[in-house]
């Protein structure tokens, strides 16, 4: 079970019409399976529509009426959720029903008017919730405070009611997950090892003499050239999958370690915003600390890609020097009338296979618990090559997050300067270049050299503001029960002025 969170919308007319038609053409309704609506006097979706519409627009007469204080409205009514199934299960319309309940009921939002809608269009069975965030008796907004963790929470028990764990890192400590990318850095990571491989693949030339040979008069001569050329072009699409997927190790693993280094700065940001510092600095606080993470990264990518690059260039080179070898080699055997059965037997493979032509058995889906997380964890580390490995260790990437005490106290978090050992590489002229690499590593993870230069201590946003870090130490005398209270009333006031100025 994976719960997925939309942004917030204005319109409850707008997501009604999208989820109820098809994606491309506006007038057919192909994917829709059914529709459900919860709380609502309706189940017409147009009817039903309506009737949010009316409850958000008398929210200051609910709270009136309920005896509750006039606050500022949320000027984003709608909350758009969908739940998504395995691929493996095949829950019927009473269990995505009855699963929908029971996700609205952890989360606080089971007296709130729904609309469901079920969807075909995909391989797995999924949902769309629209919920109304304004409840139709008080007028009051509903508690959307740490909702995607919330979510996960009732996801790994619905799982675990069901007896079969899909994804077994929601069980797992959260000291002990392996820590996943914030949207806008995978989208970045996503990026970067596209153009790479796509430059990559420019960089290499076409020949154009591939074919460039008098016309097959026999058609096993030409099924031979086919089958060759088939044979070649997916050998180069493996490759160039190969290298996209070490460059997205390779950024992934340089983000891991920037991250780490910004961790600091990041826990200070966050403890100045639970104090209440002003939004515009607090604005000003976050873009700055985006900006140079992002650069940190770009900086250190170009610094390690290039010498990966230049190396699978030259392997690159080699493969088709390989493939022209293997070209000439069938120009030559057709010449001589001879046949070429290899080829065969790299399409089909060997002739004297016992069991050619029979289908391995396959696992019945939904046979393994934990086939979701095995999955991922396949794709994660299994399924790496070994150059891939091979360019992390020989820039010094660690994978994964380093284990490390958490600070006691909330603040910015300053690494002890202080030598680091060198690599010792192998000697020689595979050793000199090696030692060249490993060279770059050391600077992009922070190495030591013989000579360091005095660095100016930066004065970073939360000097210059004067930004208080951390909390005060908790008064020993007052106990945890009421201690707890009052943090939950500074929270609840915290916000409530935020979502104020927010609005205006």
């Amino acid at each position: 079970m994976v719960p997925r969170f939309a942004k917030p919308g204005r319109s409850f007319k707008a997501i009604a019409l999208y989820l109820t038609h098809d994606a491309e053409h506006a007038t057919s309704q192909n994917r829709v399976a059914w529709t459900h609506t919860l709380n609502l006097a309706h189940d017409d979706i147009a009817s039903a529509v309506d009737e949010m519409l009316w409850t958000y627009r008398d929210a200051d007469l609910l709270k009136s009426e309920a005896g509750g204080k006039a606050t500022p409205g949320t000027t984003k009514p709608v909350k758009h959720v969908s739940l998504n199934w395995h691929p493996s299960e095949d829950p019927d319309r009473d269990a995505m029903i009855a699963a929908a309940q029971s996700f609205l009921a952890h989360m606080g939002w089971e007296e709130h008017q729904v609309v469901i809608v079920a969807h075909n269009d995909k391989p797995h069975r999924h949902i769309h919730l629209v919920i109304n965030a304004i409840h139709p008796e008080t007028g009051m907004k509903l508690d959307d405070g740490f909702e995607h963790r919330r979510a996960q929470a009732w996801a790994h028990a619905y799982e675990k009611q069901l007896g079969q764990i899909l994804c077994a890192e929601r069980g797992k400590p959260a000291e002990a997950r392996d820590p996943g990318m914030p949207r806008p850095a995978w989208q970045d990571m996503k990026d970067k090892a596209e153009r790479a491989a796509a430059a990559e693949q420019g960089r290499a030339p076409y020949d154009p003499s591939y074919l460039a040979k008098t016309d097959q008069t026999k058609i096993i001569a030409g099924n031979e050239w086919e089958m060759l050329k088939q044979q070649q072009k997916e050998d180069r699409l493996a490759f160039m999958a190969e290298g996209k997927g070490m460059y997205r190790d390779l950024h992934r693993g340089i983000y891991r370690e920037v991250r780490e280094e910004v961790r600091g700065d990041w826990a200070a940001y966050f403890a100045a915003k639970r104090d209440g510092l002003d939004f515009a600095l607090l604005a000003e606080i976050r873009q700055g600390l985006i900006d140079r993470q992002k650069a940190m990264i770009d900086e250190r990518f170009a610094q390690a890609s290039a010498p990966v690059r230049a190396e699978r260039d030259a392997l690159y080179r080699a493969m088709l020097d390989n493939q022209k070898a293997e070209r000439a080699e069938l120009r030559t055997r057709q010449a001589r009338g001879q046949r070429s059965p290899d080829l065969f037997d790299r399409l089909y493979g060997p002739a004297d296979k016992a069991d050619r032509g029979q289908a391995e058995p396959t696992q019945a889906p939904g046979a393994n618990d934990n086939a979701m997380s095995q999955d991922k964890e396949a794709k994660r580390r299994d399924a790496r090559n070994p150059s891939a490995d091979a360019a992390l260790d020989r820039f010094g990437i660690r994978r994964g997050r380093a284990k490390s005490e958490r600070p006691a106290f909330r603040g910015r978090v300053t690494a002890k300067a202080g030598p680091r050992p060198s690599r010792d590489l192998a000697s020689g002229l595979v050793g000199g270049l090696l030692s060249l690499f490993g060279s770059i590593g050391d600077g992009l993870i922070g190495g030591s050299s013989p000579r360091q230069e005095r660095q100016e201590p930066e004065i970073t946003p939360f000097d210059r503001f004067a930004i208080k870090r951390g909390r005060p130490p908790p008064d020993a005398g007052e106990d945890k029960a009421r201690r707890d209270k009052r943090e939950r009333d500074e929270w609840q006031a915290w916000k409530g002025k935020r979502d104020r100025l927010m609005d205006r």
